[in-house]
C-alpha cells in the first residue's frame, strides 16, 4: 500500500476514535445533568399557600407542646373549642405538607412525648389522663421554666408550638410578695430568650385565643394544694399559642394559620417578635391630601419639601400638614399596630395620624401635622414595643377572677411579654424601632 495512503487512513481512524470518545463524554455529561436536575426537583417540594417555596429537604419537624398542669384542666373538660383548634391545627399542617413530621408533647415540669396518633392525643386531653399518665409535676406552673423546656427542645430545623394559659404564677414564699415576684419572673423569661437567641436565631409568634372553660381557677394566693379556689362555669377564658421558628418556617405557618377556621374564629390578638435584617423601607412625600402649601425639592423630591406655608383661611388657619406614603409590606405586624399613633415617635411640634391605602407601591399614609411651622428635619419612627392589647389583658391581681372585668384577662401577661421583648433586644437584628424616616421641611 502506498505510504501516503496508509498515513491518511491512520489519520481518519484517529479522528473516528476521537469522535466516539467525545460523543460518550457528551452523553455522560448530559445524563449527569439530567440526574442533578431530577434531584433538584425532588428537593424543591411544594409551594406554600402564600406562594413561598418549601423545599422538601428543608421541611421542619413540628413539635407541639400542650401544657397539662392543673390550671389547664378547665380548658379540656368535655368537647371544648381548644380541642377542636388543636385538631384543625395539626390536620392543616399535614394537609399543606409543612412538616417532615409532627410530634405531640405534654408540657409540665418536663416535656413528655405522647404515643399514638392525633386522635389519641385529643382523647387524652382530660384531667383524668393527665393525672394517671403524666410523669411530671402538674401541681405548679412556673412559666419561665416551661418556656425554657420548650426552647431547649427546639432546634434550627424545628417549629415549636406551645399551648398554654400563660399564667405567670410565681411561688409565694415567706417574706415575699407578688410585687417582687412578678418582676423576678420577667427576668427569668428574659434569661430564657436571651440564652436561646445567643445560640440560635428564631422568631416568636404569639396568638391570643379564647376557649370555653369549666373548672377550678387557681389564683396566685391559692395554689392547687388549697381548697379556697374559684369555680368558673363555662366562661370564655384566654389561652395562647406561642410559635417558635426561623423566618421561612413561620412565614409558611402564618399563611396556613389564616386558613384554619377554628383559629380564625377564636383568635383575639397577636404579636410577632421577629429578627429583621433589611430595614430599607421605601417612602416618599406625596402631594395630597395636604393642608397649606409646599413644593417638592428639585434635587430630592421624595424626602424634602420647600416653600412650605400654613393654611391661611377657615378653621384650619395656621395648620400645616403633609402626607408621606410608606411601604410596610416587609414587616409582618398586625394592621392595628401600623395605624396606632401610640406606636410611633415623631419630632416635637408634630402630630401623626395613619391611614391604610391601596397602592401598588405603598401600604400606608402618614399624615404629619403642625401648628408651629419652621425649618426643620421632621423625623418619624415606628417603635418596636409591646402592643397596647397586652396591657389591656394583663391582670395584676387574680383573686377575683369571676369579676366580669377580670374573667378575660391573664395574670402577669405583660411581664411575660416584657421578658421576651427584653430577651430579643440583646440580638443585633432586633432594635428599638422597625424603621425611621426624615423629611426636610423648608419655608
Amino acid at each position: 500500500m502506498d505510504k501516503k495512503l496508509k498515513i491518511g487512513l491512520l489519520v481518519l481512524l484517529g479522528l473516528f476514535i476521537s469522535f466516539v470518545i467525545l460523543s460518550q463524554l457528551v452523553k455522560y455529561d448530559r445524563e449527569e445533568r439530567i440526574a442533578d436536575a431530577s434531584t433538584d426537583n425532588d428537593t424543591k417540594g411544594v409551594v406554600g399557600p402564600n406562594g413561598l417555596p418549601m423545599p422538601k429537604a428543608d421541611k421542619p419537624v413540628y413539635k407541639i407542646f400542650f401544657e397539662n398542669s392543673g390550671s389547664m384542666n378547665g380548658y379540656v373538660r368535655g368537647n371544648t373549642r381548644i380541642k377542636n383548634t388543636i385538631r384543625d391545627l395539626v390536620r392543616s399542617i399535614e394537609a399543606y405538607d409543612l412538616a417532615e413530621k409532627v410530634e405531640m408533647y405534654w408540657l409540665n415540669s418536663i416535656a413528655e412525648i405522647r404515643p399514638g396518633d392525633l386522635g389519641a392525643f385529643i382523647e387524652n386531653l382530660n384531667r383524668e389522663a393527665f393525672q394517671s399518665q403524666s410523669e411530671g409535676n402538674l401541681s405548679e406552673t412556673d412559666m419561665s421554666q416551661r418556656l425554657g423546656i420548650v426552647l431547649e427542645n427546639i432546634e434550627k430545623n424545628n417549629v415549636g408550638i406551645m399551648i398554654s394559659d400563660c399564667l405567670l404564677l410565681p411561688r409565694i414564699g415567706h417574706g415575699t410578695t407578688i410585687k417582687h415576684l412578678l418582676p423576678q419572673n420577667k427576668t427569668e423569661v428574659f434569661h430564657q430568650f436571651n440564652s436561646k437567641l445567643s445560640n440560635q436565631g428564631f422568631n416568636t409568634l404569639v396568638l391570643q385565643l379564647f376557649s370555653n372553660f369549666t373548672g377550678v381557677y387557681y389564683d396566685y394566693k391559692n395554689p392547687m394544694y388549697t381548697s379556697n379556689n374559684q369555680y368558673i362555669n363555662n366562661k370564655d377564658r384566654p389561652y395562647y399559642l406561642l410559635v417558635f421558628g426561623k423566618d421561612q418556617y413561620l412565614a409558611e405557618f402564618i399563611s396556613v394559620k389564616d386558613q384554619i377556621s377554628y383559629i380564625q374564629e377564636d383568635l383575639n390578638n397577636s404579636h410577632y417578635f421577629f429578627l429583621l435584617e433589611d430595614r430599607d423601607i421605601s417612602y416618599r412625600v406625596v402631594p395630597n391630601p395636604r393642608t397649606g402649601s409646599y413644593s417638592p425639592c428639585k434635587d430630592n423630591p421624595h424626602n424634602c419639601i420647600e416653600n412650605a406655608r400654613p393654611e391661611t383661611m377657615g378653621e384650619l388657619n395656621g395648620v400645616f400638614q403633609f402626607p408621606v406614603a410608606v411601604d410596610f409590606s416587609k414587616l409582618p405586624l398586625n394592621e392595628s399596630y401600623y395605624t396606632d399613633p401610640d406606636n410611633y415617635w415623631v419630632s416635637d411640634g408634630y402630630t401623626l395620624s395613619i391611614t391604610e391605602i391601596e397602592h401598588e407601591q405603598f401600604t400606608h399614609r402618614l399624615n404629619l401635622r403642625t401648628e408651629n411651622l419652621q425649618n426643620q428635619d421632621v423625623e418619624v419612627r415606628l417603635i418596636n414595643q409591646i402592643p397596647g392589647w397586652v396591657n389591656n389583658y394583663n391582670l395584676y391581681d387574680d383573686t377575683d377572677i369571676l369579676d366580669p372585668e377580670n374573667i378575660e384577662k391573664t395574670f402577669g401577661l405583660k411581664y411575660l411579654f416584657e421578658g421576651a421583648h427584653r430577651g430579643y433586644l440583646t440580638h443585633s437584628q432586633y432594635s428599638d424601632y422597625y424603621f425611621e424616616i426624615s423629611i426636610s421641611v423648608n419655608q
